[in-house]
């Protein structure tokens, strides 16, 4: 029969495990600024606090789950059904035993929400003094528009500045995210969403990973772009290259912001056709208002028109786009001469 004593010694002979657990959160904390097997390296200043949560939390599971099934399969070995051993009466209650398995999770429970909510404050409230970068989404690009209106499809900060980034989407849901800052934030349609980072290390040749990690579409895998930390010492480049951003437009820069995310000028068809070799070909179109399909002709009116109004002729080169229905109007968010330069940019692409 198990003795209602049984409990007091066993956690006795736990004592240790529970201290090597102990060493092991200790070293857990202690960072990996040069990546380990589960996280990319730390570059910014909170990283390494988040980073010692993830890995407090993953080594606490792995004790309990280590020591549970220790604990299983010792029991099943130990009271298994023998020949000629009747099975002994199970006890009822015990009190030591359950208060013993009980404690200890409540107890990391409010350690782990301590941690969880302090760290979300701290993230959630950003510096004062902030360089605010506003972030536009859209399925399946980035656009970064900086204090002086200058807009970028990459995004470039300073190390040990401050950067709070202000994120809107123009469609669907979307998620910001650098793994090595680690930051996530979710880029939610109709309401303005915030993350903020202090980059600690320069990118060096190689810019950072930047990713939507929400699916919003066919072509999620294809959002991202790259994050390019400029050294402190080369303030005077960053703050050169953000005067730069404010330069009039031109066609190229223009697909790049508008375009790019769904049309390729390389001849390959990705969510919309290619416009290398569009102007002046005999397009195979599909009238959504009509129901009929026709051949024209792609001059100057059909570009603009697709620019204006994208889902009025759906294009059939290879398959039909019909994703392009659900688009918006790049005819509200150009101005006249924006499209101007566009379609010349487009008529240009032989």
């Amino acid at each position: 029969m198990i003795r209602r004593t049984f409990a007091v010694p066993a956690l006795r002979r736990l004592a240790p495990l529970w201290a090597l657990l102990g060493v092991v959160l200790l070293l857990a904390g202690c960072g990996a600024p040069e990546g380990t097997f589960q996280m990319p390296p730390q570059s910014s200043e909170h990283a390494k606090s988040i980073d010692w949560v993830y890995y407090f939390i993953f080594w606490l599971n792995v004790f309990y789950f280590v020591h549970i099934m220790a604990l299983m399969a010792w029991f099943m070995w130990r009271y298994r059904r023998r020949p000629g051993v009747p099975p002994q009466p199970s006890p009822n209650h015990n009190l030591a035993l359950e208060v013993g398995w009980s404690l200890p999770p409540i107890l990391l429970c409010c350690v782990m929400f301590y941690f969880g909510f302090t760290g979300y404050i701290e993230l959630t409230t950003p510096p004062s003094d902030a360089y605010k970068v506003e972030v536009i989404a859209k399925k399946w690009d980035w656009t970064f528009v900086y204090p002086n209106g200058g807009k970028s499809t990459d995004l470039r900060v300073l190390e040990g500045d401050t950067f709070q980034m202000v994120m809107e989407s123009n469609d669907v849901l979307h998620s910001f995210f650098i793994p090595r800052f680690r930051v996530k934030q979710d880029v939610v349609p109709g309401r303005f969403t915030s993350v903020w980072f202090r980059p600690t290390e320069p990118s060096g040749d190689t810019p950072f990973h930047l990713f939507c990690t929400e699916y919003c579409g066919t072509q999620h895998s294809t959002m991202k772009t790259g994050v390019t930390v400029y050294p402190k010492e080369q303030r005077a480049e960053f703050e050169a290259w953000v005067d730069g951003l404010i330069a009039p437009p031109d066609g190229r820069t223009l697909f790049q912001l508008n375009c790019q995310s769904c049309h390729m000028i390389d001849g390959v068809a990705t969510v919309g056709p290619t416009f290398r070799g569009m102007f002046g070909s005999q397009r195979e179109v599909f009238d959504p208002a009509t129901g009929q399909t026709k051949t024209i002709t792609a001059d100057e009116a059909y570009l603009r028109e697709s620019i204006v109004e994208p889902g009025k002729l759906l294009s059939r080169v290879g398959r039909e786009f019909t994703d392009m229905m659900s688009g918006q109007s790049f005819g509200q968010r150009l101005s006249p001469e924006e499209i101007d330069l566009l379609v010349e940019f487009l008529k240009e692409q032989k």
